[in-house]
């Protein structure tokens, strides 16, 4: 049953909860404490202290986030309860939270997800200044995650595939309504040359895309949005940076080049001065942890050219926050800064690969 509710659950469902999970015994939750819950965008948020009776093992974990997700809007499908539930299973590594329960509903769209509760020792990467420890330290987790789900193969045990046109064309399509309400919100802020760059990267880059989805290698299941706010990072600044909410959009590219979860990652976050300095130990770092995990056919020349050519998403991120008139002007502050960023990665990469490479 999709709980909707907090009202829901007692300390008998918990305890019920994690023994299933195979954490407690039957009867070691003596009682349970909830808050009344925060509300973000996408959903609800409840945090959950657990009291246990004498004997508990030790891993029983003492606080438990409640996370209910009602999306009447339909935006978000079943990902995040994948996330947890499917796509990792067999991974004991993978860099994610442990979640001790999920439900998910088709119709209407809701679902929910009970996870340890990691704020007494992780915070949010937006708190964080990115220097050499924490790039390599994302690097690391990023491979461990595309590494379990890398190439064909291991996509079509899940029953999925590489990107291909359809999806890549959704995908543009979608992203290139924002431009022109851009670029007419811009005006004369951008460079001379750059809207009609502009126009050139949008116009080829779904054929630039759809050509490189013939080659698997370098495609894994994405995570799609590692924006700061989906990062958790250790406060002692030691073990893996964890990846949580993944909640891809109708139109997004999920299994795609996995070196887009590293641009996506540090592009539109970074301070370009920051982002060229470690933009290559990071892909470097990354390189090296694929191939200690057993990916031997994606040479450090690949994920470079891969990388560039993933700067477009990059690019594309500012441009989807001006389809609606509502977040043109509202995320502005964010989306101008991002565009920047994202333009500076864009036109200093020596040898960009697809559309434009020729240009200026």
């Amino acid at each position: 049953m999709v709980l909707t509710d907090t009202d829901q659950i007692d300390a008998a469902w918990v305890d019920r909860t994690l023994h299933t999970a195979g954490v407690t015994r039957p009867g070691d939750v003596a009682s349970i404490v909830v808050d009344g819950g925060a509300s973000r965008a996408w959903s609800r948020i409840a945090r959950v202290e657990v009291r246990y009776r004498t004997g508990t093992v030790d891993q029983a974990p003492t606080r438990l986030l409640l996370k209910l997700c009602n999306d009447p809007s339909e935006t978000f499908g079943r990902s995040e309860v994948d996330f947890y539930r499917r796509d990792y299973v067999g991974a004991p590594d993978a860099p994610i939270p442990r979640c001790f329960d999920a439900a998910y509903s088709d119709a209407p769209r809701r679902y929910h997800l009970l996870l340890e509760d990691l704020s007494a020792t992780h915070t949010n990467a937006d708190v964080v200044v990115p220097d050499e420890q924490y790039g390599r330290a994302l690097a690391r987790s990023l491979a461990a995650l595309h590494s379990h789900r890398w190439g064909k193969e291991r996509l079509l045990d899940l029953g999925q595939v590489v990107a291909g046109v359809g999806e890549i064309t959704a995908y543009v399509d979608h992203v290139r309504r924002g431009l022109e309400p851009m670029l007419a919100v811009i005006g004369d802020g951008l460079a001379a040359d750059w809207s009609s760059r502009l126009r050139s990267l949008f116009g080829e880059l779904g054929s630039a895309y759809a050509e490189r989805a013939l080659d698997a290698r370098g495609m894994a299941l994405l995570h799609g949005d590692p924006n700061p706010g989906n990062l958790l990072v250790p406060k002692s600044r030691r073990g893996p940076v964890l990846l949580i909410d993944r909640q891809p959009f109708d139109w997004s590219l999920t299994r795609w080049l996995a070196v887009s979860d590293l641009a996506l990652a540090m592009v539109p976050w970074w301070d370009t001065d920051v982002r060229r300095r470690l933009e290559p130990l990071v892909l470097e770092q990354y390189g090296e942890e694929l191939q200690a995990r057993g990916v031997a056919d994606y040479p450090m020349s690949k994920i470079r050219d891969d990388y560039r050519l993933c700067l477009g998403m990059a690019v594309a991120i500012p441009v989807e926050w001006c389809i609606l008139e509502g977040d043109r002007e509202r995320m502005r502050w964010l989306w101008s800064l991002q565009l920047r960023r994202a333009l500076e990665a864009y036109d200093e990469s020596p040898t960009r690969a697809g559309p434009d490479a020729n240009s200026g």
